[in-house]
């Protein structure tokens, strides 16, 4: 019996996930199984699951499940990205905004209230309340609302659809915008917080009733990526971020 952390009572917790694990699913190989790199060790080990931690109880994992299951319907089964992609850009729209917006909101504050250190970058301060409430459905409006950007990832001369890895959230500071980029689903998510504004063109922002248009770059001009797998290979000391690809003889990307 502990607290849960959005709701605020005491129950017994569920095994939650921070990072929903329809995000590992296309990364797992044949056996189930993803290769988990650790930048603080050097050291890879395999998985059948992705990162959970006990944070909330039956109730208020049901509300996130709402929202994780309109993302996977969508992003995996009713309009999932090409591939191989081409061109530049990708548009989606038609969707419906709310539960989209809520789901991308829950990832971003599940990992600000995780004890993993591998979303230890992720601190929303004062943010982090009023959001809390406004997932909980206690406040019906955030005053300073996060936007929402995405980026298609693709390989390199092939254009395959890069989908083979999660990483560890990024928090980077943009124009002066506290930015956290995390990847998963094929995209780079990034997720603005402040309440100056956003550092990226809005056309390209998460929009009302639901629509958003996408770059598309080669995974390895992702800075997010980059990082990763260089901690990787430094086997630095201490916090390095973590990065969970699908199993090969080759771990990197």
């Amino acid at each position: 019996m502990e607290e849960c952390r959005l709701c605020r009572r005491v129950k017994p917790l569920r095994k939650s996930h921070v990072i929903p694990e329809l995000a590992y699913r296309p990364i797992y190989d044949a056996d189930s199984r993803a290769l988990h790199l650790d930048g603080a060790t050097g050291k890879s080990r395999k998985v059948q699951q992705g990162r959970y931690e006990r944070l909330l109880c039956d109730d208020c994992e049901g509300r996130f499940q709402r929202h994780e299951h309109y993302f996977s319907l969508l992003w995996f089964q009713r309009d999932p990205l090409p591939d191989p992609v081409e061109g530049m850009y990708l548009e989606r729209s038609g969707f419906d905004f709310e539960p989209f917006f809520r789901f991308h909101l829950s990832v971003l504050w599940r990992a600000s209230v995780a004890r993993d250190p591998m979303f230890s970058a992720v601190a929303l301060g004062s943010f982090e309340e009023p959001l809390r409430q406004f997932l909980l459905g206690t406040l019906p409006k955030l005053e300073h609302e996060p936007s929402v950007y995405g980026m298609v990832l693709r390989r390199p001369g092939t254009h395959e659809l890069w989908s083979r890895m999660v990483t560890a959230p990024v928090r980077s500071r943009i124009n002066g915008i506290t930015t956290y980029t995390f990847v998963f689903g094929g995209c780079s998510w990034y997720y603005c917080v402040s309440k100056h504004g956003t550092p990226f063109p809005e056309r390209l922002r998460l929009r009302r009733p639901g629509g958003m248009i996408l770059p598309v770059i080669d995974y390895t001009e992702e800075g997010s990526i980059a990082r990763a797998w260089k901690a990787w290979q430094r086997s630095s000391a201490g916090r390095a971020p973590l990065a969970a690809t699908r199993d090969s003889s080759t771990p990197a990307p």
